[in-house]
């Protein structure tokens, strides 16, 4: 099994696609300071001597905190899912997925070794666009690392709830076999627009179960991992953190073997 993980590091670490992710991750994390600034600069420039006391001074600060609990974006989530797709598609597109299985005692462990690299991906792209967040930022004003720990929490359960998107992305590309299909499910749910397929799944539950107002927007990973977690007084949503962390390990406990049960069956070439 160690073998199979390592195997697929280096083949990961071997793709353009990570490499060339990696440095538009970069530049979108670290231009958002400069550009904050330069929008304020341009605003102030243009604005009457009126509203140049209401526009006010720029930030004087940013918290770490806060970098963390908004390591990547939506664009930058985007990539990082297509990263996924490629890297689990890689091996089946190009013929090697037969030689691998060939070699195992279980194909099975196969889908698992994928699972633990998807995380792997998610461990290192999240730290680099916090990293270059706290350059840009440092270049305009000052960043402060005072009592991280809410960001800490948000950053891990945006880690947990972007690994089971991964494996959902998994049973798509490695059980199913479908790269396109997979590539258009990472994109909605890394831009958030796969909600919308939501609600006609709510009034069909609604409708087959006699429901009133369901909401399955409340039990799937991408919903929290694009929720708010922090409320107006700028305390953590508890409630929200804790849906992310079940639906996550839910998703993971259910996916991954339904994946491994799918890719178990399937002729390899």
């Amino acid at each position: 099994m160690g073998n199979v993980i390592r195997s697929d590091i280096y083949r990961l670490f071997r793709q353009k696609s990570l490499y060339i992710v990696m440095g538009i991750v970069a530049l979108l994390n670290f231009a958002q300071g400069p550009i904050l600034k330069i929008i304020y600069n341009l605003t102030k420039s243009i604005a009457s001597e009126d509203n140049v006391a209401e526009i006010g001074e720029f930030m004087s600060e940013m918290k770490f905190s806060t970098i963390l609990s908004e390591a990547l974006g939506n664009v930058d989530t985007v990539l990082v899912l297509l990263v996924v797709i490629w890297f689990a598609y890689a091996d089946l597109a190009h013929g090697y997925i037969k030689n691998i299985a060939g070699q195992l005692s279980r194909k099975g462990n196969i889908v698992v070794s994928k699972t633990a690299v998807t995380g792997f991906i998610f461990l290192i792209m999240m730290p680099f666009a916090v990293i270059f967040q706290v350059i840009g930022y440092s270049l305009v004003t000052k960043v402060t690392f005072d009592n991280i720990t809410d960001g800490l929490i948000i950053f891990a359960v945006k880690y947990v709830c972007l690994v089971a998107i991964g494996a959902i992305l998994l049973l798509i590309v490695v059980g199913a076999h479908s790269q396109v299909f997979g590539a258009v499910v990472a994109v909605l749910t890394g831009a958030g627009f796969l909600q919308l397929a939501y609600l006609g799944i709510n009034s069909a539950i609604d409708k087959i179960f006699k429901t009133k107002n369901f909401d399955i927007n409340e039990y799937m990973p991408d919903s929290v991992l694009h929720g708010n977690f922090v409320n107006d007084a700028g305390d953590l949503e508890t409630t929200l953190l804790i849906k992310g962390v079940v639906s996550a390990a839910v998703v993971i406990a259910v996916i991954t073997p339904i994946t491994i049960s799918i890719f178990n069956k399937k002729d390899v070439s």
